[in-house]
């Protein structure tokens, strides 16, 4: 889906006033493209426990200050392809980001990187390892993760079981 510089500034300013949860993870300028594998693992797989259809990792805004800083990374043409295709080979199912958007803010470029959901009975692994979030941080996909708000079990299990009903 194409979106225009508009309709771009507009979703980063929501996801700014909502901040980093499960689905939304914020980075300032550089990142490695291992640690974005990790990143792509874990918030697929929470955006398929929380139900939605996508979650975003944001590169060129301070995860401290919430403020645009822009980034360089992979400014060069063809450089945002080769991410991509880097992760549809590392991924267990071939998954890569569902769309990646160039937004040019007053303050710096920024990259909307849209994440789809892991597919029902399949978690996205990076690199054979399926990760999930822990609060802000990643980790190994917890098969017990607490969650107040839903049966957090179930959903776990609606996520890693193949034949599951």
């Amino acid at each position: 889906m194409s979106r225009t510089q508009d309709e771009l500034r507009k979703l980063l300013d929501e996801l700014i006033s909502e901040w980093e949860n499960e689905t939304v993870e914020f980075k300032e300028t550089s990142a490695k493209d291992d640690d974005l594998g990790k990143y792509f693992s874990a918030l697929s797989n929470e955006a398929n426990l929380k139900e939605v259809d996508s979650a975003w990792i944001i590169l060129g805004v301070s995860d401290r200050t919430r403020q645009v800083v822009g980034t360089d990374y992979r400014s060069k043409p063809g450089d945002l392809n080769q991410l991509q295709q880097k992760i549809a080979q590392n991924t267990g199912t071939g998954s890569s980001f569902q769309n990646i958007y160039e937004l040019e803010h007053p303050s710096g470029r920024v990259l909307l990187l849209e994440v789809p959901a892991a597919p029902k009975g399949m978690p996205v692994l990076w690199k054979q390892f399926a990760y999930g979030r822990n609060g802000e941080s990643i980790g190994a996909l917890s098969y017990d993760k607490s969650d107040p708000n839903s049966n957090s079990k179930a959903l776990r299990r609606r996520l890693v079981c193949y034949y599951c009903p």
